[in-house]
């Protein structure tokens, strides 16, 4: 049975803001934005978890982890969401020289991060439709198999601890976050409905811990630039 260690926790919601202002002077007035955009949602993600209201508590830990990586052209296909937030990703992942991001994940794998990866609701390849039996056993086991590697690889992965490269271990849960915010923010699911509500509370919670985590690696890399955000203030 892999160990878990309960001793790393994310930085307190309450102090990024404090944190950011200690370290904004270092950053160009991009990265600053984006880091004040994604704390405001932080905040009041942080205040529908505490009253258990988790489809929003998911919706604006995406919103802030969001406007952490979007670039202005985000909106021309789905793929290209989905590529910014991964490249995203695999830049956090390899300025992660101290291991937060899998010290963190570790202690959740059992109860919160293996769950997940075991939800068919929340793989995209199960909402395929329009399936007869047979097709319909096919789409089932294709998505058993994903599940399946997902569980082999990020378990290896997060066992490994320092000698793991997180990138794939990000992917992987990511992939099945994006699913489930389509899911809400597309409509097809309902506010504060009684079916399928653990992978919300779920995804909320994983957001919970690692968007602080990305927020205090990008401040402490001030060398590194974000990228210009889409829709930048103006006063008119």
């Amino acid at each position: 049975m892999m160990e878990l260690d309960e001793s790393v926790q994310p930085i307190p919601v309450s102090d990024l803001r404090a944190l950011i202002d200690e370290w904004q002077s270092e950053h160009s007035a991009d990265n600053q934005l984006r880091l004040r955009r994604c704390v405001s949602w932080l905040e009041n993600a942080h205040r529908h978890s505490q009253s258990f209201d988790f489809d929003s508590s998911f919706v604006f830990h995406w919103i802030s982890f969001n406007s952490m990586y979007a670039l202005p052209n985000f909106e021309e296909e789905e793929s290209s969401d989905v590529t910014q937030y991964k490249t995203f990703l695999t830049n956090i992942a390899k300025l992660d020289t101290q291991d937060t991001i899998n010290s963190i994940l570790r202690p959740m794998y059992g109860g919160t991060v293996n769950p997940l990866l075991g939800n068919k609701f929340v793989y995209s390849t199960y909402w395929k439709n329009d399936f007869d039996d047979t097709e319909r056993k096919q789409v089932n086991h294709t998505w058993e198999e994903f599940r399946n590697r997902n569980v082999q690889q990020i378990t290896r992965a997060i066992s490994q601890g320092r000698q793991s490269n997180p990138t794939v271990v990000l992917h992987r849960i990511f992939d099945l976050l994006y699913s489930l915010r389509n899911q809400l923010f597309h409509g097809s699911s309902t506010y504060f409905g009684s079916l399928n509500r653990e992978q919300v509370q779920t995804g909320a919670v994983i957001l919970s811990k690692l968007i602080p985590c990305f927020i205090e690696i990008i401040l402490t890399h001030p060398e590194i630039e974000w990228g210009t955000p889409p829709f930048p203030p103006h006063n008119q």
